[in-house]
Parts: structure tokens; C-alpha cells; sequence
């Protein structure tokens, strides 16, 4: 009976033994990381300051941010940004309710306005270039006056004129796609005005607003209504550049009248080589 209490007893009191050994010994009795690889804030200032170079998302200083890189859209081919013109920075005069014939768009005598050539938009002149040509075409109710002092009124079917601060200045983006070239511009009018005439650029302004090109000029004529005058964009200057230029529409009615009004304006231009030809990206299969 004794030896049968002692085979039992003798294991437990080894368990025991063994327990209190390892205890004395120093391991712990759960198992965790070593504190030393735990990240702890600085004992002298504390944790570092939010959004202080070199500290974490966390609050700590136990990583490095990276050193930023080049922005992307610097390219190395344009390095001048003030782009190919070095004319300087245009001031501009007074603009009187009659512009004289050679102002730029912008109040100036920088620029002469370009005399209209043969209509390239006409496909019976020109098939080969219509052809492979697109057209931007805005309504004149969409041109904003650049000045509060100008004040619109509609004619009906996209026509406008100017009931206050007919010298100044309208405008509406151009959007084209990047790399295209520029063939034209049509104006349609109404102009039944003696005295003064209808204007309409377009006209690309640089990065920092500290210089511009008219690229084509057109003017009305005559004082017999409606009527449409073409111009060709200077050759020199025709292709779209978005990464240096903005681009926009800028049209003057030059009197506050009902006989000076700006009907429309449309861009004739070829797109880049590859743009804005689609296929479907999936194709239904034809049924047998």
C-alpha cells in the first residue's frame, strides 16, 4: 500500500522540483519579445513631435522618411518657361470701344493682325485636308466676359452682344488634344456696324501669365449683317503644346450694340498621329 502512495508521489515532486529551478533561474514564465527590441520614445524630449522630419506615422524617430524625388512633370526639353517668344511682358492700354485693325487681344500693338488666307475649311478647295481634319466649334453664348464691367445679352440661336463694355475682352478655352496642329479659325458674326468691327483670336498664354501669342487674328467687315470671315493660324506656332501653353478663344465685339454680335467661332485642326480613333474592346461575334 505504502510503495503504491510513493509511485505516484515520487513524479509530482520531480515536476515540482524542476518548476522551481527554471523560476530561480530567471526565464519568464511567458514568453515575449526581449523589451530592448521594442521602439520606445525618446527619454530625454519625449515622444517627437507630429509631422517632424524623421518621425514615424507613429509618433517615434525610429525610421527616416525618404528624400522626395524629381517632380515628374519637369521635362528636360522644356527648360525655358517663359516658352519660344522673348517678347516681354505685355502691358496693356486702355482699350477703347473701337479697336483699331493690327490690336492683338490683348489691348496691344505687340502683334499685327494676320491677314485671312484661302479657307482650308472649305472641302471643296481643300478634300485632302478636310478629310483628315476635325473641328472645334463653340456658339458665342458660351465667351465670357474677362471684365465685370462687360455685361451680355442673347440674340437667340447662340448669338450675343455686349450691352456694357463692348472693348473688352470674351473668352473660352480651347481644348485640343496635346501635339495637335492647328489649321484655322472661322468667324460668324452679325455686323451691321459703320463704324467698327467684330474680332476673334486665338491666342495661347504662357505658364506664368507674363506673355502671349495671338496665332491667327480675324475681323468683320463691311456693315451687311451676318456674315463668316476666315484666317490661317501662323504656321510657326501651330502645333499645341499643353505642357507650356494654355490656349484659349478670345473674340471682342467692340461697341455695346445690338449691330456687333459674335455668333460662333470654329477651329479647324488635324490630331496627332494614333489619337482619337476607337475600337470597341470587346467585339460581339457575328451570329453564323
Amino acid at each position: 500500500m505504502n510503495r503504491s502512495i510513493w509511485r505516484y508521489l515520487v513524479p509530482i515532486l520531480v515536476v515540482v522540483l524542476l518548476s522551481a529551478v527554471l523560476l530561480k533561474s530567471g526565464y519568464p514564465a511567458v514568453a515575449g519579445l526581449p523589451s530592448s527590441t521594442i521602439p520606445q520614445a525618446n527619454a530625454s524630449t519625449g515622444p517627437a513631435a507630429p509631422g517632424a522630419p524623421g518621425t514615424s506615422s507613429q509618433g517615434t524617430a525610429v525610421q527616416v522618411m525618404p528624400t522626395s524625388g524629381e517632380p515628374l512633370d519637369l521635362q528636360p526639353s522644356f527648360t525655358n518657361e517663359a516658352g519660344p517668344s522673348a517678347i516681354t511682358t505685355p502691358q496693356a492700354t486702355a482699350v477703347s470701344e473701337s479697336v483699331a485693325p493690327g490690336t492683338s487681344s490683348q489691348g496691344t500693338q505687340t502683334q499685327l493682325a494676320m491677314a485671312p488666307g484661302e479657307p482650308q475649311d472649305d472641302p471643296a478647295l481643300f478634300a485632302s485636308i478636310a478629310a483628315t481634319s476635325r473641328f472645334y466649334n463653340i456658339p458665342g453664348s458660351v465667351l465670357m466676359p474677362v471684365d465685370s464691367a462687360t455685361t451680355l445679352a442673347y440674340d437667340y440661336m447662340g448669338c450675343i452682344h455686349a450691352k456694357t463694355g463692348g472693348g473688352n475682352l470674351l473668352n473660352a478655352p480651347l481644348n485640343l488634344p496635346e501635339g495637335s496642329t492647328l489649321i484655322g479659325i472661322r468667324l460668324y458674326y452679325v455686323d451691321s456696324n459703320a463704324t467698327t468691327d467684330v474680332n476673334a483670336w486665338i491666342t495661347r498664354y504662357n505658364l506664368d501669365g507674363t506673355d502671349f501669342d495671338d496665332l491667327v487674328s480675324v475681323m468683320s467687315s463691311g456693315d451687311a449683317g451676318r456674315g463668316n470671315v476666315w484666317g490661317d493660324v501662323d504656321p510657326t506656332m501651330n502645333v499645341v503644346d499643353t505642357y507650356s501653353w494654355r490656349y484659349v478663344l478670345n473674340g471682342r465685339v467692340n461697341s455695346a450694340t445690338n449691330t456687333l454680335q459674335i455668333c460662333g467661332i470654329r477651329v479647324m485642326y488635324t490630331p496627332p498621329p494614333g489619337c482619337c480613333t476607337y475600337i470597341p474592346s470587346v467585339m460581339r461575334q457575328a451570329l453564323p
